[in-house]
């Protein structure tokens, strides 16, 4: 007969094991040196003690055995539980366009990209909100996203930012912040046309080449090379500028782009339901409803 574990030891090296105050099953079971089966039942064992919360299947919250309130206790770092929660995934979007100085849409809800088969996009989880899509896992290795730091996650980088909106606008919020963005990033220290280049051939889309193209365009940026290599992989059939947007506007004939949104100032969309105080069918209160 296999001699008695003892909790409290457990429990010391889950704690030690976590990262952020997050451990998945696969983690503590690896750290337990316990195979799946007995690992899972250890770990329902120290969540009945209230020693573990479970978050969503397979990733729990490790409570500090000395804490006053274990009501209180919550993920430290919300990059850390996006990777817990949505691996293989990397933060993107609004909020990889913050960190890089990019402009972009003001959203609360953490952006992420996934391979992980999500049935909604809003995303409630230990306080913090997700914003997620998914996309395939080849997209996720792609180049130009960096390793996780201090933010506790992957996140793509300022050319892989910008290449990502290029092909979905929405997210940086729009196709007038997708303009902005790019001038911003095309006048940064961050500029290297060769590295873009690069990452638009690796990732880009040809609905994404057509619009780099007609943005280049609108806004009179210098970039050549960058230009060149678009109008190549140049695709027939017209595309629009911002998707979605049902507005009349002119169509850039050489780019095959219908400009149906004006960049001409900053006539800028109105935040979406995610930031208002009614929150509709969108919102999720937890996430078991994420596939396992």
């Amino acid at each position: 007969m296999p001699p008695r574990r003892d909790l409290n030891h457990d429990v010391r090296i889950l704690t030690r094991a976590a990262r952020a105050g997050v451990i998945t099953l696969h983690e503590a079971a690896r750290v337990l040196e316990l195979a799946p089966r007995p690992a899972t039942i250890r770990l329902a064992a120290l969540t009945g003690r209230g020693w573990l919360r479970r978050i969503r299947r397979g990733v729990f919250l490790v409570i500090p055995p000395k804490t006053s309130d274990p009501a209180i206790e919550t993920a430290r770092n919300s990059g850390v539980l996006a990777e817990s929660l949505f691996a293989p995934c990397y933060i993107g979007g609004w909020s990889a366009a913050t960190r890089w100085g990019l402009d972009c849409a003001r959203r609360r809800a953490i952006f992420i990209v996934t391979a992980a088969r999500v049935k909604r996009n809003l995303v409630v989880a230990e306080g913090f909100r997700f914003h997620v899509v998914q996309t395939a896992a080849k997209h996720i290795q792609a180049p130009d996203v960096t390793e996780p730091s201090a933010w506790g996650a992957r996140m793509s980088g300022p050319a892989r930012t910008i290449v990502d909106a290029l092909a979905a606008p929405q997210w940086l919020g729009g196709a007038i912040y997708l303009a902005e963005a790019l001038v911003t990033y095309r006048e940064s220290r961050n500029w290297d046309e060769d590295h873009f280049a690069d990452v638009l051939a690796a990732v880009g889309t040809g609905a994404a080449k057509k619009r780099l193209g007609a943005l280049l365009a609108a806004k009179r940026i210098d970039a050549p090379d960058v230009r060149s290599r678009a109008a190549a992989a140049r695709t027939h059939g017209v595309i629009d500028l911002e998707p979605g947007a049902r507005r009349k506007g002119p169509i850039d004939s050489y780019w095959r782009v219908h400009m149906n949104v004006s960049l001409e100032g900053w006539d800028l969309p109105e935040d979406d339901e995610e930031d208002r105080e009614a929150v509709g069918d969108d919102y999720i209160e937890g996430i078991d409803e994420l596939d396992p």
